[in-house]
């Protein structure tokens, strides 16, 4: 996502206040916390949305909307 957007990794480094060897880290990662992805894709300028489709439940939520 980060070269799709014409970033690098030291511009992500910047926003995110780490150092870009950590960002090259986390590029690496199979694995993230759904928190790192967001700052990731905010740092990129993006905004990240998270789909669940379940059988039961045909229609779409906006969890925006939801109480909290």
């Amino acid at each position: 996502m980060r070269r799709a957007a014409g970033k690098a990794q030291a511009e992500i480094a910047s926003v995110l206040k780490i150092k870009q060897p950590s960002v090259s880290k986390i590029e690496k990662q199979a694995d993230m916390y759904l928190s790192t992805l967001k700052s990731c894709v905010e740092a990129i300028g993006g905004q990240l949305e998270l789909v669940v489709r379940l059988p039961s439940i045909p229609e779409r939520i906006d969890t925006r909307q939801l109480p909290t």
